[in-house]
């Protein structure tokens, strides 16, 4: 069932396991916070590990909240089946306002099949936080039967996988180097690393975002809250992301355009060795990941920024391979409000002594604010900014 969804791109494979994985760790966070249960410090929250030998495995191992028998059993490999939206689940993690307690980028329920992309067959070891022992069992393309084995194991969950020789036969070369693209968040914390019989390789994370820092650089990141949504944050930093990713070790160029992370993942979908991408970008232009679009009129006075959402009641219109949008940003009037607001702040801090609206150099200053792609009029956006008018005229551009 899983060709149809997601084509022939192992790459989503390992997303959505990897989704899986962050979700369960923030779980984990919640169902010990609500109980004053101490967890642990881990260096990593979840490993993402390709090991050589006879044949290539793939594992994903996380320190989540792990899954009882009843949860094999009744939702772990049942074709839209998701423990999320069970009785049980909302008791535990929605709170008295009906609003959800934590994160959650998993919400079709077949996030789990997405493995089958790699191979035939899962060998899959958990342990629910509140269990003393785990269960051990493999889950193989095709089939809902399964044998439960009580093992001893840490708390948490280790999927393995070992290639196909469809899969295997490209996997290190273009797929691998992928992986780090999707989750752009260092908390929770993920790791890749690529061992063999020598050594054991990290894979560095193309993106990391904390709250006020990206690629290790410090910039401005500015946050609202829309309705629906736990938080909305936005940069005005055209260098952010892929793009700057690929100049560093490329040190190549290429025109820039913004970028969607929903809890922290890329909405986007992986680019192939074909003959569509080669003649849209050349061999060594394209992305690893082409990023999806927004919706962004192109009357607004402002470029798209790179936007990170925060999405706990999986709010954002998304299509079933989480590759693109399936309709028009829910926030988009008050995202170009919030960047109108804080294009004013910019200028209130950064404007020469004197009347910049009436010298000769007013173009060439504006223009210096790194959204901005046509004049905007600081006489109306004051204006604006004392008045009670909902969406600023000038915002979009008349």
């Amino acid at each position: 069932m899983v060709s149809p969804i997601y084509g022939q791109f192992p790459e989503f494979g390992i997303r959505e396991l990897l989704q899986n994985s962050i979700d369960a760790v923030l779980e984990r966070r919640q169902y010990s916070a609500s109980r004053k249960i101490e967890i642990e410090h881990y260096d990593a929250d979840v490993v993402v590990e390709l090991s050589d030998g006879d044949q290539l495995t793939i594992s994903i191992r996380d320190t989540g909240i792990g899954m009882t028998p009843e949860i094999v059993r009744d939702y772990f490999v049942r074709a839209g089946a998701s423990f999320r939206d069970s009785r049980r689940w909302r008791e535990e993690y929605v709170g008295s306002d009906g609003s959800s307690l934590v994160r959650r980028s998993g919400r079709f329920g077949v996030g789990v099949f997405a493995g089958f992309l790699l191979g035939e067959k899962m060998e899959i070891t958990t342990r629910h936080v509140s269990s003393n022992v785990g269960v051990s069992f493999a889950a193989t393309n095709g089939s809902e039967l399964m044998e439960l084995t009580k093992v001893t194991a840490p708390i948490g969950t280790s999927i393995i996988i070992c290639l196909s020789e469809e899969v295997a036969e490209t996997f290190l070369e273009q797929v691998w180097p992928r992986c780090a693209y999707w989750y752009a968040l260092n908390d929770p914390r993920v790791v890749f690393r690529h061992k063999t019989a020598d050594a054991s390789e990290a894979l560095p994370q193309a993106v990391s975002i904390t709250p006020s820092e990206a690629d290790g650089d410090v910039v401005d990141w500015n946050s609202f809250r829309p309705s629906g949504f736990a938080g909305v944050s936005w940069t005005s930093n055209l260098d952010f992301g892929l793009q700057k990713h690929e100049e560093k070790r490329r040190g190549t160029t290429r025109e820039q355009s913004p970028l969607i992370y929903c809890n922290g993942f890329l909405i986007g979908a992986p680019n192939r060795d074909d003959e569509e991408s080669m003649s849209a970008w050349g061999r060594e232009d394209r992305r690893p990941i082409e990023p999806a679009s927004y919706s962004w009129s192109k009357e607004h006075a402002f470029h798209a920024p790179t936007v990170l959402i925060y999405d706990h009641e999986g709010s954002l219109p998304l299509t079933l391979r989480r590759d693109q949008l399936a309709g028009p940003l829910p926030f988009e009037s008050a995202l170009a409000e919030d960047i109108v607001l804080d294009y004013l702040a910019w200028c209130i801090a950064t404007a020469p002594r004197g009347p910049v609206w009436e010298s000769a150099f007013t173009s060439e200053y504006l223009s210096t604010y790194p959204l901005v792609k046509k004049r905007v009029g600081l006489g109306s956006a004051f204006r604006w900014l004392c008045s009670e008018e909902p969406v600023p005229q000038f915002c979009t551009g008349r």
